[in-house]
């Protein structure tokens, strides 16, 4: 139930509203397979940078663009140096509560139960919470930092992002025919 519901956005120098916009930009992104070929496929130039440099490197022009969800771009100020938020709907980030297994067998089962109710409780609350923040956090980012928000239609974006899956597929990323089966769901 620990869904963080705050769309996934993409924050530029300049607006993108299609793939086709990305292409030549160069967009930060974190050392893992499948988004680096994701926003590959999608026509970005990607530079693995740690979050932490994300600022400067937006300011120098080391990248055109980052993807975060908007209150990250705001704590981290990076609101300040671009000004064009498309909203990409990338993924919504999901958070577990974890203890340890030490002091989980320090527990009775009465207590593992507390613990699981409360954490089921919580997340639902932090579900709903977070996807109320939503409209909050855009236009705290139009007020103070001059941000342009564009929510383009996806289905370009999708249809732009297929090949890759297909190569999640065949390298064992994915389990074989999973797009295929959530396609359907839709």
């Amino acid at each position: 139930t620990w869904d963080q519901k705050l769309d996934r956005t993409l924050l530029c120098k300049e607006p993108v509203f299609s793939p086709a916009d990305l292409n030549g930009m160069k967009l930060r992104m974190f050392q893992s397979r499948i988004p680096v070929l994701s926003w590959e496929t999608l026509g970005a130039d990607i530079q693995i940078i740690p979050w932490a440099a994300t600022y400067t490197a937006l300011a120098t022009g080391t990248v055109d663009c980052i993807t975060a969800r908007v209150e990250a771009h705001h704590a981290m100020r990076q609101t300040e140096v671009a000004k064009y938020i498309t909203i990409t709907k990338e993924y919504f980030q999901v958070y577990a509560p974890l203890i340890s297994q030490h002091t989980a067998d320090r527990l009775s089962d009465e207590q593992i139960a507390i613990l699981q109710e409360a954490a089921f409780e919580a997340g639902e609350w932090f579900s709903a919470f977070t996807a109320s923040m939503q409209s909050e956090f855009e236009e705290t980012v139009k007020n103070e930092d001059g941000v342009s928000i564009i929510e383009p239609p996806l289905a370009p974006w999708q249809d732009k992002i297929r090949p890759a899956y297909a190569t999640f597929e065949t390298e064992g990323e994915i389990p074989a025919g999973i797009v295929e089966t959530i396609s359907a769901i839709q």
